[in-house]
């Protein structure tokens, strides 16, 4: 039993090669397809990254232009204002005779019970 696994340990140390042998073209190969890699990852964060940058940029203006049409929408162009016209003469305003709106104000103030 003693030369067998005398046996299997010589040929399991002569299998792999000592770390001296090794092939110094190969460490260079993987020295290189390593710094590939890390450059075209570097490559990819920095694509990524303006890409990233460029989406929020876009929906920025969107949103800028959002705003833009809404104030636009909301904001109606009205014609100067004369502070001594009276509600009838501005035009598209409704205008309620003083007499009629005192009756009006009457009825109300009689069907809410509350005295003047």
């Amino acid at each position: 039993m003693r030369p067998l696994v005398l046996a299997l340990a010589i040929v399991a140390a002569s299998a792999s090669p000592a770390p001296a042998q090794t092939d110094p073209f190969q460490m260079q190969r993987e020295a290189e397809l390593f710094a590939a890699q890390q450059a075209a990852q570097q490559r990819a964060i920095a694509l990524e990254n303006q890409l990233f940058s460029l989406e929020a940029r876009a929906a920025t203006e969107q949103r800028l232009r959002s705003l833009e049409a809404q104030q636009a929408r909301s904001l109606p162009a009205r014609p100067p204002s004369d502070p001594t016209a009276r509600p009838s003469q501005t035009g598209s305003f409704v205008s309620i005779p003083d007499d009629r709106l005192a009756e009006s104000n009457a009825r109300v103030r009689e069907a809410s019970g509350q005295p003047r």
